[in-house]
This record gives C-alpha cells, sequence and structure tokens, in this order.
C-alpha cells in the first residue's frame, strides 16, 4: 500500500491552467492502444419458445470459444426462426463471430458490414446501440481514424444514451491516441471523468487521461490521476504494465525515487 492520495484534479488544472513540463525531460514510455470494454452481443428478451435451445446452445458455445458451433446455432435461429424475438440478438452474436474470425483479423470490413445490417435491420435496439460504437472499434484496428472519428461522432450526435454514449465517448478518445491527437484525446478522457456515469468507463477515462498527459510533458499533471488510478483500482493499473511503466517514470521524472522505487518493486 503506497498510501497516495486521490485527487479529484490537479490544482493547476482547476485554476484553468496547465502545470510545466519538467524542463528537457520527455515521455520515454510509449503509449499503445489499450483494450476497451466490452460485454458483447445484447440479449434482453425472454430466450424461450422455438429456438430457445439452439440460441443457449450458441450462447454457451461462445462463452468457450467453440466459435464454429455457435456459429451454427445463431444461423440455425436466423435461417429457421424468422419471426423469433431471438433473431436479433443471433445476428448480434454472428456479426461479432465476424470479427472473431482470425481469416478477418486484418481486414475487419466483413465484421462492419454485418454490424452496418444490424443498424438497419434492428435500428434502436440495444444491440443497434452496442453496433455503432463497435464498427467505430473495427475502424480505428484498422488505423482508419477518420472514418472511426466519423461513426463515433455519429452515433453521439444521433442516438446513442448513457453507458453507449460514454463507450462511443471513450473510444474516440482512445482513437485520438492513435492519432497523436493528444490534445483532442486529453478533452475527450476529461469530458468522461467528468460525466461518466459507468465505474468501469471512468476507470479507462482516469487512465487514458493520465498516460494522455504523461505523454505530453505534463507529468505533474499525469501524477495525479496516475494515483488516483492506482489508489481507486490498484488492480485495474497493474493489470496495464505499460501505463505502470508510465506510472513509474513520471514520478522519477519528478524527482519521487522513492514512490518510483516502491512501484518497481510493486510491479516486479
Amino acid at each position: 500500500d503506497l498510501n497516495v492520495p486521490i485527487l479529484k484534479k490537479p490544482l493547476a488544472m482547476e485554476e484553468g491552467q496547465r502545470t510545466p513540463a519538467v524542463p528537457s525531460r520527455k515521455a520515454v514510455v510509449p503509449v499503445g492502444l489499450p483494450d476497451l470494454p466490452d460485454d458483447g452481443p445484447r440479449f434482453t428478451t425472454p430466450v424461450e419458445g422455438a429456438g430457445a435451445a439452439s440460441f443457449m446452445e450458441g450462447v454457451a458455445a461462445y462463452g468457450r470459444r467453440d466459435f464454429k458451433t455457435a456459429r451454427t446455432a445463431f444461423r440455425t435461429i436466423v435461417e429457421q426462426q424468422a419471426g423469433s424475438p431471438l433473431v436479433e440478438p443471433a445476428r448480434a452474436f454472428l456479426a461479432e463471430l465476424v470479427a472473431a474470425d482470425k481469416a478477418n483479423a486484418r481486414n475487419r470490413m466483413p465484421a462492419i458490414e454485418a454490424y452496418r445490417a444490424i443498424l438497419r435491420d434492428f435500428p434502436r435496439t440495444p444491440n443497434a446501440a452496442r453496433a455503432q460504437w463497435r464498427v467505430g472499434d473495427l475502424y480505428a484496428e484498422m488505423g482508419l481514424r477518420i472514418e472511426a472519428q466519423a461513426t463515433y461522432e455519429h452515433g453521439l450526435n444521433d442516438f446513442l444514451t448513457g453507458a453507449d454514449a460514454d463507450r462511443a465517448l471513450l473510444g474516440l478518445a482512445v482513437n485520438f491516441t492513435g492519432w497523436n491527437k493528444w490534445l483532442e484525446a486529453e478533452h475527450r478522457f476529461q469530458n468522461l471523468k467528468d460525466h461518466a456515469g459507468n465505474t468501469v468507463v471512468l476507470q479507462y477515462a482516469t487512465l487514458g487521461l493520465a498516460d494522455t498527459l504523461y505523454t505530453e510533458g505534463q507529468f505533474q499533471d499525469a501524477l495525479a490521476f496516475y494515483e488516483e488510478t492506482y489508489a481507486r483500482w490498484p488492480e485495474f493499473l497493474k493489470k496495464r504494465p505499460q501505463s505502470f511503466l508510465r506510472f513509474i517514470d513520471t514520478a522519477m521524472a519528478l524527482g519521487q525515487d522513492s514512490l518510483g522505487r516502491r512501484l518497481s518493486t510493486t510491479l516486479y
């Protein structure tokens, strides 16, 4: 336990200013794209009636990553139970199975097309909301930054609310980091940190803000957010060693060698 304080926001940022970067010091741990939270396809209606057994077989197979069995089960519902309310979630699982196919690891367009079909055929459903930001994720995975930004922003401006809006904004912020647009990323992460109603998204936003400020050389401000992340969600930070290394480097850059050594002991 490092007994680090929880700081809501650095004083310099509260006053509308930025804490100066340490002279002649640059970030040395590169920032890569993080994993992003996703609970997967959604099914909110009771699983009963025709096709229920096939659907649950597909869900179980999907959970154990037996994608071939899952694909067969969900296709059975789509092809044989056209009027069933299970068709919509089955289509969502099939879209995600396209994304999971190793043959599509480099080309995400087949999965994007499958998700766009859900947006077209089942608009304003829980899976359509997820599909909107999922398409943004897939564009970002291909490095198509403009397309990803447009997709996230379309969802935010059009119909996404609550947790889905938060998730789209998180994807947008991360897309900006992959684009090296650090100030734009910082603003989105800060927005999320101030307003997110989802604890998981809040974790990502706080750490994303720390990593972004670190890359910008704003070490004092970055340290406050690394300390907050570590104090509130230690296991979350420990599972992300690159960010933990930036935390250590930030402490050392600010001359807090004792903190840096203790953090190093914790990591290794």
